[in-house]
């Protein structure tokens, strides 16, 4: 019955322990990636004045300030029902862009890819821009990689395109601490550029948070971090209970011998009650006699 009572203790303490280690892993490690495709918002008149302007001698102020009225290609994330920023926690801005090998890319030249991050009042908390290249190839390189990858092409399993990742926002940007990323609403996304850019629709803005320490090895390692964790839990609680049963033990033994002295004390008086008081023996002082009682 002993055996069973401890055996019970221990699978109890080992329940509390995961339990305990599954609310601490919930509350402690956030959400670490969110993905969002990404459409770009093109105006067409805004090129068309960009063309204007680029092959015109000279450009009127009206022209100018129509110009400065245009919008870049762009695209707003919305996060109103979205709680994935947690606060305290740093986040990486990734954009992956899906841009064709076409002419016209190639003959970009640099852009910059902005980004805008706004709480619920519509104030700007934070701003970055990254510029931006599509990978070069010479014409030699073309001309091989499309003699080589003739059939993987035409049956689709290759595409002639470049995949960009654009890194917005990592460990490199300057006053990022100061942003609390748990009041972002609306994230924006801009490309700057004076030319025709091409890109495959949709594209993707990844978001990661930057773990680190306890946070990554409990989020990259679960198995190994779990039972460590758990046993160290485990441990915790059963010197617990270990320390309280000799608590226990301790009182118990004390109460035990303070029990026995009074029972001893109770026999004592009631021996004495019966047999009655007992006289201590009275003991004679010695006489001694005077000079005078010797004659």
């Amino acid at each position: 019955m002993t055996t069973l009572k401890l055996w019970i203790k221990l699978v109890f303490l080992l329940s509390t322990s995961i339990s305990i280690y599954a609310i601490f892993y919930q509350w402690y490690i956030p959400q670490y990636v969110s993905n969002h495709p990404i459409y770009f918002q093109y105006d067409v008149t805004c090129q068309q004045l960009v063309n204007m302007i680029a092959t015109s001698d000279s450009v009127s102020n009206e022209l100018e300030k129509r110009i400065n009225d245009c919008k870049f290609t762009h695209y707003d994330i919305k996060l109103n029902n979205e709680y994935f920023f947690q606060r305290g926690q740093l986040y990486n801005f990734e954009l992956l862009l899906e841009m064709p090998d076409s002419y016209t890319n190639r003959n970009l030249g640099m852009f910059m890819v902005r980004l805008r991050l706004y709480d619920m009042d519509g104030n700007q908390l934070f701003m970055v821009a990254r510029p931006a290249l599509f990978p070069y190839q010479s014409m030699y390189v073309r001309i091989i990689k499309l003699v080589a990858g003739t059939l993987l092409h035409i049956f689709g399993f290759i595409a002639e395109s470049h995949q960009l990742k654009i890194n917005l926002i990592d460990g490199h940007v300057p006053m990022l601490n100061v942003l609390q990323f748990d009041d972002i609403v609306n994230i924006r996304i801009e490309i700057e550029t004076h030319k025709l850019v091409e890109i495959v629709p949709p594209s993707q803005l990844r978001i990661t948070a930057r773990l680190e320490g306890l946070k990554y090895w409990m989020h990259f390692w679960p198995i190994t971090s779990s039972i460590v964790i758990t046993c160290f839990i485990f441990t915790i609680l059963l010197s617990a209970q270990v320390m309280l049963y000799i608590g226990q033990l301790v009182s118990d033994k004390s109460f035990t011998s303070t029990h026995q002295l009074t029972d001893v004390d109770d026999d004592q008086h009631e021996t004495s009650r019966l047999i009655g008081p007992i006289e201590e023996p009275v003991v004679a002082e010695p006489v001694i006699p005077h000079g005078n009682d010797f004659h």
